[in-house]
């Protein structure tokens, strides 16, 4: 089954419709998910949500190594800093090299049949130009390092798995 996380309100379920969805084996449930009504961000802006990533697991401990994501949409310099949240915690801050976001300094435990969001932000340079959409994309198995009970394991999906859109547009305050 496919996991979807509880939103409070109705208006947010319209969203779902519009994920990726991947089942490992049918081991983990991973999605790429973002609200498209907050999908924008100005220029400078720091801590710009771009995405969530949903996992899911079933009978298994997964361990969560490191995330590679190549940026998409931007030059070298627009993303200034990048940050994972996990449940609204910094737990891992990119090291950007080139075009490529590594969040390798995070080990991180999910238990069995327990379920996490992986929330994805970043600072924007003053440079991003109005109109700029940025994604971050999973290129291969490789950029997702998983464990399932201390072995080695990968997603089972059509790579590249792409982010969802940051659209960059001015102010509205």
């Amino acid at each position: 089954g496919i996991f979807k996380p509880k939103y409070s309100s109705q208006t947010e379920l319209v969203f779902m419709q519009d994920t990726l969805s991947s089942s490992l084996l049918n081991l983990v449930d991973f999605k790429v998910e973002n609200n498209p009504a907050e999908a924008y961000a100005s220029p400078g802006k720091k801590q710009a949500k771009i995405m969530d990533f949903y996992l899911k697991t079933k009978d298994s401990d997964l361990n969560i190594g490191a995330i590679k994501l190549k940026a998409n949409g931007v030059v070298e310099g627009e993303i200034q800093n990048a940050y994972i949240y996990l449940n609204d915690q910094l737990i891992s801050t990119a090291r950007i090299d080139g075009e490529y976001l590594n969040f390798s300094d995070f080990n991180y435990l999910l238990t069995a049949n327990n379920e996490v969001r992986l929330t994805f932000k970043v600072d924007l340079s003053d440079s991003v130009k109005i109109g700029t959409r940025i994604r971050l994309d999973l290129e291969n198995t490789d950029d997702l390092i998983l464990k399932l009970n201390e072995e080695n394991f990968s997603l089972q999906s059509d790579f590249p798995i792409r982010g969802k859109y940051l659209s960059i547009s001015r102010s509205r305050f």
